[in-house]
């Protein structure tokens, strides 16, 4: 299913360079709203990485509770897990 909705976005221009655009703004927004400043004070690499990674978790987030409701994280494992993946970084570096 996913691979057919890919297809078609592909096949639409127009479609995709909205969707693309809609995502630069969200990850702006994102990066944004976590750093408590303005959207046009937000840095080039504060979109592309934090902003980015949460529109990542968001979209991934929102997938598990459409397709499969109750087993989707709730916060508490959510914060969970963030706090494992970053123990891990912090041990490889």
């Amino acid at each position: 299913m996913v691979e057919v909705v890919a297809a078609c976005v592909a096949e639409v221009v127009d479609l995709r360079r909205y969707l693309a655009g809609s995502q630069a703004l969200g990850r702006q927004g994102l990066a944004a709203f976590l750093l408590g400043i303005f959207e046009d004070e937000a840095a080039d690499t504060a979109v592309r990485t934090l902003g980015a990674v949460q529109m990542a978790l968001f979209i991934s987030l929102m997938t598990q509770w459409l397709t499969d409701p109750d087993q989707a994280p709730d916060a508490s494992e959510i914060v969970a897990g963030l706090r494992a993946l970053t123990g891990i970084i912090d041990a490889r570096e």
